[in-house]
């Protein structure tokens, strides 16, 4: 009996460092597809990414978090005037992530939120602001009990910007954004 109280208190205090830790701080190098129906195109970029636990019950928790994703160089092609323009793309939409099995050395999670996307041209000073929405998941790797490192993939979905002067936005299109990087909880 006493064994396994000692082997109870044991992992108890291994698991603590874990559960004590309420907030994540990533920074992630990140892939952007612009998976537009007319002219898909790629681009490079960062995205940063605050978390604070709200809710853990075992095997699930519940964070709300503000990521910021960065994108460079994306392309927008309008067939109608034959014209191209380079953009670079900004997103901030908070929203809640739930993660699954948290205390594990694999924890996977969903993502969704809403806020702002900015996109402004690389040619000219044109630029957009307009509303978006994202949902996504990916999981994180524990290497130490506060460093991990993370994988996702987010799809950012709003308007079609306006940059070419001339020519309205016309419908809506999706932002992929495919990211690894480092984890930090504290």
């Amino acid at each position: 009996m006493r064994f396994v109280l000692a082997a109870a208190a044991v992992l108890l205090c291994a698991a603590l460092p874990v559960c004590a830790q309420k907030n994540e701080l990533a920074a992630e190098g990140s892939g952007l597809i612009d998976a537009s129906a007319y002219n898909p195109s790629f681009g490079a970029g960062f995205q940063v990414n605050y978390a604070r636990r709200l809710l853990h019950v075992p095997l699930v928790a519940l964070y709300g978090e503000v990521p910021f994703v960065a994108g460079f160089h994306n392309e927008q092609f309008v067939v109608s005037q034959l014209q191209r323009e380079f953009y670079n793309n900004y997103y901030l939409t908070p929203g809640v992530r739930v993660k699954f099995a948290p205390e594990f050395p694999i924890s996977p999670y969903l993502a969704i939120g809403a806020g702002w996307g900015h996109f402004a041209s690389t040619q000219t000073s044109a630029s957009d602001d307009e509303f978006a929405a994202d949902w996504g998941g990916g999981f994180d790797i524990k290497l130490i009990p506060l460093v991990g490192l993370r994988f996702e993939a987010r799809d950012f979905y709003g308007k079609v910007p306006t940059l070419i002067p001339g020519v309205p936005s016309n419908g809506n299109h999706n932002n992929i954004a495919v990211s690894a990087g480092v984890a930090l909880r504290f």
